[in-house]
């Protein structure tokens, strides 16, 4: 409350990683898993959240007829920034919830956990949970979670990585 910008950004409940390791065991699904690259540039800062930063040294630059030194205004988000992780997140889930509640897609997020999403498709189940940029994904039809990935991959650069370690967890 007396903070600004908020910083909060969820993060997976270590039950909720069981349980999606339990149903890919007990249901046999497939399992995809994937990193978003540079995922927390990809969120535009608000008006009022933009910073003012100097130039890097020996690159500064000056006003042409006062010599008053020029700054930058940084529009997007940063590494380093304290809510980088909430509005990457917050951009990801609005996307989420927008693009795969069409075209016979279905997307809900979880009650009890809400980095955990499940979509539906043609009568199939495919559940994502999502580590912030890291995402880790189970589907009873393979083609639907390769879907899940292009148009995540088509919308923010994206990289698939073995499903057998996640996060510096070996499973």
């Amino acid at each position: 409350i007396h903070y600004e910008p908020n910083t909060f950004a969820a993060t997976p409940t270590m039950t909720s990683t069981r349980i999606l390791m339990a149903m890919v065991i007990l249901l046999d699904l497939h399992q995809k898993s994937w990193d978003i690259q540079k995922a927390y540039v990809w969120s535009e800062l608000k008006e009022d959240e933009r910073l003012i930063i100097r130039y890097p040294k020996g690159l500064e630059r000056h006003h042409p007829q006062t010599g008053e030194e020029l700054f930058m205004v940084l529009h997007r988000s940063l590494y380093g920034l304290p809510s980088a992780g909430r509005q990457f997140t917050q951009k990801r889930d609005t996307f989420m919830l927008t693009e795969f509640n069409k075209n016979g897609w279905e997307c809900k997020r979880c009650t009890m956990d809400p980095c955990m999403f499940h979509f539906t498709k043609e009568g199939k189940r495919t559940w994502v949970l999502c580590y912030v940029d890291d995402l880790d994904g189970a589907s009873e039809c393979k083609e639907h979670l390769e879907e899940i990935y292009q148009t995540m991959n088509k919308a923010w650069a994206c990289k698939e990585v073995p499903s057998t370690f996640m996060l510096g967890i070996k499973r």
